[in-house]
This record gives structure tokens, C-alpha cells and sequence, in this order.
């Protein structure tokens, strides 16, 4: 039995600590310390959870427990009150909330008696992801549209099955399609009716691709068998998701106006997982992009948009051009790579605008992104720090790029570029991009 004396010296031997009273609502809830760091608390980011700040009350919280909603009856309050919380239950090391009352298993027959249940949950995943009805209808909007990817289900469950176990992944495919959200507004205006107040998607898409990026970034160096597939898919839609948040003020992709490496840096992460995962783990990545074949026998064929007429007519003599420009601008950086990437962007136009009758048919996405893919490291550094003739190439290579358009994400990012390609350069290099510049503005009033 401890002695008083030796109560008290246990007593005065404890470490004084500052209490959390200003902690975020999910550390409140679980009643754990909180370090206040804001936006995002550090025991929310190791969770990959979103950090919400908001006053939980007593009653608030006893609601969210139970499953009911705190709105009232007004319609106004209910138009102001943030949405319910769902917890899903297919993760493993899901620790069910406490009840008032055991679950019990069916009587044993051999004792005569019931006995509580035990053992833990057999399920995906790592940590329970927390559901909100806003993340309800983002998943439902990306299930169900077409432009994100129901047409091709196999595609769409391998990724979302994936999603499921990483949830990493499960935010980024959430911020696709709240930046897809965020660029229709009928569609919009409809799922807001639903949920019965308005709806910022485009800050939802940032919180999303927010959380992801900090948890591939942690997840990166253990790189494994486990988890490759994963952190393929998600440095993919890292980078496309970097593109579908449309384009921003600085931001050119392969370039910044800061100086900072733009977005194509991210598909430049692609490639290294990518490598890594093929010649050192020994996975196939290309399981990830097989489609089913009965999808491709009941779907109809998808006649891709006809080629620029003026690409086509003029980008051999263009081209010859830019080659003499090239040798007469004598690039200050290495020389080969820019042969190298000179030459591919000359395969990529043959490609896409040549003679052969099948150019016309190709997909364009593999062409333009192969060349992308093969840029060299010295090539990379000039586009960064903006070298003149690294800047005139990756015009004429927009030219290309515009082929893609059509597709909501990549819209309205040919021009941007092309413009902040113009603002970087003076005016006694901007005369070798007349090219580019008319090919564009073509295009627009085409």
C-alpha cells in the first residue's frame, strides 16, 4: 500500500505540461494532445485527415457519436451547418467507437453460454478515412461522369479499388473530381441542391491534393512491393491533378516565374517511380492501364478531333527553321540534350501531323506525353531557370500539346503557357515564336 509521503513525491514528480484548449476538433474527439498547428495539426497529418478547427460542444459532440445531425429544423441553419461525418469501416486496425453496451457472438453451445466477441477487423487499408457528405458526392460524381472515367469501368475500379487500401490515392481521385466540379456549373449547381448549400469545390480539390501530397511525399522512401502500385497511380494523379486545378498566376509547367520547378517536375516523379518499380521491384505498372476486352468490344470507337490544318500544312518548314535558329542561338547549356530533344519533337510532329493516313487516328496522349517523358535532366534545369532557346523549343511543342485540348483539364493551359513563355522572353527572341503565337490564335478563332 503506498505511504502518503510517497503519494505526494509521485504527485510533485509529474512534468507540468500546457493543456490543448484551442486542439482541433478530431484531436478533441479522440482526447489526445494537440499541437494547434494550423491549418493542419501534426497527429492530422500523420492520420491523413482533415484538420477541423471548429468549436465542438458538448452536445455537438454526444451528436456526431450517436450519428445525428446538430442542424435545426430553420432552413437557414441547415444551409450553414458543415456536413455529417461518416467513418468507413473497411479498414484494417479499425477500432470500432465504444459502445454502452458489448457486442455479443451467438451462444455457445458447447458452455451454454454467450461469450463476447474477439479478434480484430479483416479489411484494406490502414486508417479509418472520414467520410463527409461533401466527399459522398465528390465520389459519386466521380464514379458517374463520364469525363472522369465511367466509361471505361475496369480502368475506373482498378484505381478506386486501389484508392480504398492507400488512402492517399482515395484523396487525390477526390480532388479530380472536385476540380472537375469546380469547372461545371450545372452539374454543380445540381449536387449543391442535393446537399442543400453551396459548395466551394475548388477549396475542396486544394484540401484533398493537400492531404495526398503530404502523405505520398512520407510514403515515397518506403517504396516496396506493397505499396508500388499505389504510389504509381498517385504520383500520376498528383501530377494531373496539379493540371486540372486549371491554370495559375506563375505557374507555366515547365517553368516558374519564381524560379521554383513548375508541374512537369511532378511527371518527372512519375518516371522515377515508374523506373523503380519496374527494374527494381519487378512490378508491372502497364496492369494498372489494361482495359477489359469486353469494354472495348461493346463500346463504340471514339473518333478522336481532326489535327490542326495549319500544324499541318506548315510544321515541316517550320521545324527546318527552328533547327537554324537553334544552331544560330548556340544554346549555353548542353548541347546534345538540346539534339536530342530537337530531334524527338520532330518524331512526335511527323506523328501526329504526317502523311501516313494513320497519324490522323493516332491517340495523341502517348505521343506528346512519350516526349515529355524523355526529356533530359540538362534540358529540365534550362526550362527552369529559363534559357532562351529551351524556352523557343517548348513553344513549338505547345503547338503540339494543344492537340489535347479537348479534354477539360488541359483547357485554356496552351495559352497560358504560350504567354508566360512571351512575358520570359525579350523581344529579339520572341520573333523565332511568331509561329507558335499564330497557331494558337488559329486555333481559338477556328
Amino acid at each position: 500500500m503506498t505511504s502518503p509521503a510517497n503519494h505526494n513525491q509521485t504527485t510533485q514528480s509529474r512534468k507540468s505540461h500546457r493543456k490543448s484548449r484551442l486542439g482541433c476538433g478530431n484531436c478533441k474527439r479522440r482526447k489526445i494532445k494537440c499541437d494547434e498547428t494550423r491549418p493542419t495539426c501534426g497527429n492530422c497529418v500523420r492520420r491523413t485527415i482533415p484538420c477541423d478547427y471548429r468549436v465542438y460542444t458538448r452536445d455537438t459532440c454526444s451528436a456526431n457519436r450517436d450519428g445525428i445531425s446538430s442542424a435545426s429544423n430553420d432552413t437557414s441553419d441547415r444551409l450553414s451547418t458543415p456536413p455529417l461525418k461518416f467513418i468507413s469501416s473497411s479498414q484494417s486496425n479499425f477500432t470500432p467507437p465504444k459502445r454502452r453496451y458489448a457486442v455479443r457472438c451467438p451462444p455457445n453451445r458447447d458452455q451454454g453460454r454467450e461469450t463476447p466477441t474477439q479478434g480484430s477487423c479483416t479489411a484494406v487499408g490502414t486508417r479509418p478515412f472520414r467520410f463527409s457528405a461533401i466527399d459522398m458526392t465528390l465520389f459519386h460524381h466521380l464514379m458517374s461522369s463520364t469525363e472522369l472515367g465511367s466509361s471505361y469501368p475496369s480502368l475506373q475500379t482498378q484505381f478506386t479499388r486501389l484508392g480504398f487500401s492507400f488512402q492517399y490515392l482515395l484523396h487525390l481521385l477526390l480532388a479530380f473530381s472536385s476540380f472537375h466540379l469546380s469547372r461545371h456549373n450545372e452539374t454543380r449547381i445540381r449536387l449543391n441542391q442535393i446537399i442543400g448549400y453551396e459548395v466551394d469545390y475548388h477549396a475542396e480539390g486544394e484540401r484533398h491534393y493537400s492531404v495526398a501530397v503530404s502523405a505520398v511525399a512520407e510514403e515515397i522512401p518506403r517504396l516496396g512491393k506493397e505499396n508500388g502500385l499505389a504510389l504509381f497511380a498517385a504520383a500520376v494523379f498528383v501530377f494531373i491533378c496539379s493540371i486540372a486545378r486549371g491554370p495559375q498566376a506563375g505557374e507555366y509547367l515547365a517553368f516558374r516565374t519564381d524560379g521554383q520547378p513548375g508541374s512537369l517536375s511532378l511527371f518527372m516523379g512519375v518516371r522515377s517511380v515508374l523506373e523503380t518499380c519496374t527494374t527494381k521491384l519487378s512490378i508491372d505498372a502497364s496492369t494498372m492501364y489494361s482495359d477489359d476486352p469486353t469494354e472495348s468490344r461493346n463500346k463504340s470507337p471514339r473518333m478522336p478531333p481532326p489535327r490542326n490544318r495549319k500544324v499541318r500544312r506548315e510544321y515541316i518548314s517550320e521545324l527546318g527553321y527552328l533547327d537554324q535558329v537553334l544552331n544560330a542561338l548556340g544554346p549555353s547549356h548542353d548541347a546534345v540534350s538540346y539534339h536530342q530533344v530537337l530531334q524527338r519533337l520532330h518524331e512526335t510532329y511527323h506523328l501526329l501531323y504526317g502523311s501516313n493516313s494513320t497519324s490522323t487516328d493516332s491517340d495523341p496522349w502517348p505521343i506528346l506525353f512519350a516526349w515529355l517523358y524523355r526529356l533530359p535532366e540538362p534540358f529540365m534545369l534550362a526550362l527552369q531557370s529559363r534559357e532562351p532557346a529551351s524556352m523557343v523549343i517548348f513553344a513549338f511543342f505547345i503547338v503540339s500539346f494543344n492537340e489535347l485540348s479537348s479534354t477539360w483539364f488541359i483547357r485554356k493551359w496552351p495559352e497560358h503557357i504560350m504567354q508566360g513563355i512571351i512575358d520570359t522572353l525579350d523581344a529579339s527572341y520572341r520573333q523565332h515564336i511568331q509561329w507558335p503565337i499564330e497557331v494558337l490564335q488559329f486555333s481559338c478563332h477556328s
